[in-house]
This record gives structure tokens, sequence and C-alpha cells, in this order.
């Protein structure tokens, strides 16, 4: 019996090999007044580098023009994207700056 070996956990997400993650994730505010319980959104952002992570090369940008509208998730995870396209390809700051023309493109 073979079963994956590559499980690993970074920044609240759970890596399955190429099979899956797992996150924790609000999308919304949670208040509940009489438990006296109050959690922001949050995990989100978290949750779509993840998914960036997992994808190969082929499915990287597919999965980036996605994102291409969200500018939180650009602005809130920028140190973290740019490490990524810099530690996955050998031009991943040109790979950024072509994706940000793309958008300033497909606005106008």
């Amino acid at each position: 019996m073979t079963y994956n070996q590559n499980i690993y956990e970074e920044n609240g997400i759970h890596y399955y090999g190429n099979i899956g993650l797992t996150a924790m994730v609000n999308s919304v505010e949670y208040i509940n007044r009489r438990l006296d319980i109050e959690k922001p959104k949050s995990g989100i952002g978290t949750l779509f580098f993840g998914i960036m992570k997992s994808l190969n090369s082929d499915k990287l940008l597919g999965w980036c023009y996605t994102l291409m509208e969200n500018d939180g998730f650009w602005s809130q995870m920028q140190t973290q994207i740019q490490d990524f396209f810099a530690g996955q390809f050998i031009y991943g700051k040109s790979i950024l700056w072509s994706l940000s023309r793309g958008k300033t493109l497909f606005q106008n």
C-alpha cells in the first residue's frame, strides 16, 4: 500500500502533496453577541496563496488571471507572492510585471 508522504503545514495551510490542501477560513466576520465572540474575516488570502503554490506552471497563470481583480489579495500577500515567483522562476519578477501590465491593459 502506498500513501502520500509529502504532507506538511505552512502558515495554517495543510498541504497533501499534489492531491489537495486544507485551510481554516472566515469569509465573513462572525459575531455572537450572546456569547461575546467576535472573529474577523481571515484566511482567504492565505488560502489563495496556498492554491497558487500548489499549482504547476501550466495552471498557475490561469489562477493568477482568476485573481487579477482581487486587489486585496495582491496587496496583502505581496511579499509572499514576490518571494514565490522569484524562487520558482528565473524571470519571476518579470512575470509579475507582465501580469500587472495585463491587468492594466484589460481594464482599458
